[in-house]
């Protein structure tokens, strides 16, 4: 019985069968029938098929794991402007019953900032609020912005990359692409004034 079964597949058993087989320790245990009178228990067990029935794991896709991440990050804003409204019903609350000179100090500061991912070799990023200027990987890629204009700067030569040579530039609005001799680029972007 046990070589038919594996050697054709899932089928079905008889009533017979069905006698012979049972369930132990989440394990289905089927045993053969011919001279099953004869054998001891051990040579029964020694000869019993086993196989765990159990659901497979879920697979999860690159798609699943982003989705993932922003649920989690739509949980914490929530949360967070849940907890702005609440110190905002606070606030007034306490403000309506106490005198004037003391409303200054009722006022809640709350932090509302997400914490910054940290970038594998390079740390966690320092994102300032005004013009600033950084370069990376010994000069080969470079990122500015002096107000107006976002810059990129894409070297010749950056680790891991290889030569990046293109035909032509791009002037399109405010959409700058400039090809450098020897290969690399600067792309800037004009930021909108809000």
């Amino acid at each position: 019985m046990a070589g038919s079964a594996l050697a054709d597949g899932v089928r079905s058993l008889s009533q017979d069968e069905m006698v012979e087989t049972y369930i132990q320790d989440s394990a289905i245990v089927v045993s053969p029938r011919r001279d099953r009178q004869t054998r001891t228990i051990e040579e029964t067990r020694a000869r019993a098929i086993r196989a765990l029935v159990r659901p497979g794991e879920p697979i999860r896709t690159e798609a699943d794991e982003t989705q993932t991440v922003m649920d989690m990050q739509r949980h914490r804003m929530e949360s967070l402007e849940q907890a702005q409204n609440f110190a905002e019903q606070e606030f007034i609350r306490q403000a309506l019953t106490s005198p004037a000179d003391q409303l200054q100090g009722l006022q809640p500061q709350i932090d509302t900032s997400l914490p910054q991912p940290v970038i594998p070799g390079y740390g966690t990023p320092d994102i300032p609020e005004g013009p600033f200027t950084r370069s990376y990987e010994n000069g080969q890629l470079g990122l500015s912005f002096d107000g107006d204009t976002l810059n990129f700067s894409m070297g010749n030569n950056p680790p891991g990359v290889g030569a990046i040579d293109l035909p032509r530039g791009i002037d399109e609005g405010p959409v700058k692409l400039t090809p450098r001799a020897g290969g690399g680029f600067d792309l800037s972007i004009d930021v909108p004034q809000q």
